[in-house]
């Protein structure tokens, strides 16, 4: 008998995705089952249009060997049901691994910033990962560009590459940033960045804008980040080719002083 196709009658019911899901009439395996066919009105009674199991229960004392079935075919695998709450729950604790409130965001900032700061550099993103309870992918689109190589637990591509006189080095530079327009006082700051020859900030204006999120909680859309030129006009930082300008308008022991305007 060809395993793919099956004959209905009144007493036999068949599922047409076999042999993963064949059931056989076995009193040792099988100690209860009830089955029905669930058919669409519009459909002729010769073709029902789906099948449901409504409850299979095995003898835990089986071993599920590659035995040989009535109909010739191994036994299948024995595999897990899942139920809608499994499902449910198995999507929110996905989603779980993904979000990262503001203090999460500020906490792990804070860590990383540290973490560079600190030369033994002992702390990955891995570990930061392990230590919030999210996924390493979470962790390393909040803190690009620093992100890790490919075994997930050296250290940053970035300081890797600075340690082996590339063309990149990181430099550590103060923000003064005026919120005013939101009624908050003057934010004070001190991002490590990753440079290029130019002094040109490699995904600068990124970091510091998840930073005033993670730390002021203004959402990116909502504000543009200007500054004034030596001719008092307003300049709006869009990218990190302006980013670099602004920092080299300002001496190295002088802040870099922006302010947030609204949209």
């Amino acid at each position: 008998m060809d395993p793919f196709s099956f004959d209905w009658n009144e007493t036999d019911a068949c599922i047409d995705d076999a042999p993963l899901n064949l059931l056989w009439d076995d009193a040792q395996h099988v100690q209860s089952m009830s089955a029905y066919i669930k058919q669409d009105p519009r459909d002729s009674l010769d073709s029902p249009t789906d099948f449901l199991i409504d409850a299979v229960k095995y003898d835990k004392t089986d071993d599920w060997s590659a035995s040989p079935s009535p109909t010739g075919h191994n036994r299948p695998r024995r595999t897990r049901c899942w139920t809608e709450a499994d499902r449910l729950r198995h999507r929110d604790l996905c989603k779980g691994k993904t979000r990262l409130s503001k203090l999460d965001k500020a906490a792990i900032i804070n860590i990383w910033n540290s973490r560079n700061r600190d030369d033994r550099g002992t702390t990955t993103q891995v570990q930061i990962a392990n230590i919030f309870g999210k996924s390493k992918s979470t962790i390393s689109r909040l803190l690009r560009p620093f992100k890790s190589d490919a075994d997930g637990d050296s250290a940053d591509r970035g300081q890797a590459a600075a340690s082996a006189g590339s063309r990149y080095h990181t430099r550590e530079i103060a923000f003064s940033i005026s919120a005013a327009a939101f009624g908050r006082s003057t934010h004070h700051c001190s991002l490590k960045l990753l440079m290029d020859q130019s002094d040109v900030p490699v995904n600068g204006l990124n970091v510091l804008l998840n930073y005033l999120e993670a730390s002021l909680g203004l959402l990116r859309d909502s504000y543009h980040l200007c500054y004034l030129d030596e001719d008092e006009d307003e300049i709006v930082v869009t990218s990190d080719n302006e980013l670099g300008i602004v920092i080299s308008d300002f001496p190295s022991d002088r802040a870099v002083g922006l302010y947030l305007k609204g949209k």
